[in-house]
């Protein structure tokens, strides 16, 4: 269990979860920033992480170059990456400046992401099924590969800000 915890300036991933045997995992109230990832799910191969509640987070600007920074020059990577996960709750977070806010592989099931707020990720807010990776798109959830099932996606708001070179017309 990780409560009230500030994790931020990391050059790999905020919070790593990983191994073979992860049950019960509970991530409360916490600021994640300025990290590689903000929070990985990825058990080892044939292994797969099992109940997990993430809520009342604030995930913000985590870079996969390691610059994670505020404004800085690094490219925008994901809040959180799940691999092999089953029965995850990501409920009441707060999501903003990140490539894909949560990204999902190979066959994650029994997903459900609520009330969450998400900003600032790309100009088409949603989900969506990848193919090729999360660098060819930029979207607040990305699914890819095959196997997911049993993704509830309820009661979130997506907010995209005005990109000024849209305003002026350029784009």
């Amino acid at each position: 269990r990780l409560y009230r915890c500030l994790i931020q300036c990391n050059q790999l991933d905020g919070i790593h979860l990983a191994g073979k045997y992860n049950t019960n995992c509970r991530i409360v109230d916490n600021i994640i920033r300025e990290n590689r990832r903000g929070l990985a799910f990825e058990p080892e191969p044939g292994a797969r992480f099992f109940s997990g509640l993430v809520t009342h987070n604030l995930f913000e600007s985590n870079h996969e170059a390691g610059e994670g920074q505020v404004g800085s020059s690094g490219r925008p990577a994901q809040a959180i990456a799940m691999r092999r996960c089953r029965s995850i709750l990501i409920a009441e977070n707060y999501f903003e400046r990140h490539l894909n806010h949560i990204y999902a592989a190979d066959a994650c099931s029994f997903i459900t992401i609520r009330g969450n707020l998400f900003y600032g990720s790309s100009i088409l807010p949603g989900l969506y099924s990848g193919y090729g990776g999360p660098a060819r798109r930029a979207c607040d959830l990305y699914l890819e590969g095959d196997g997911h099932r049993e993704f509830t996606v309820a009661s979130n708001v997506f907010e995209t800000p005005v990109r000024p070179e849209r305003q002026q017309g350029l784009v």
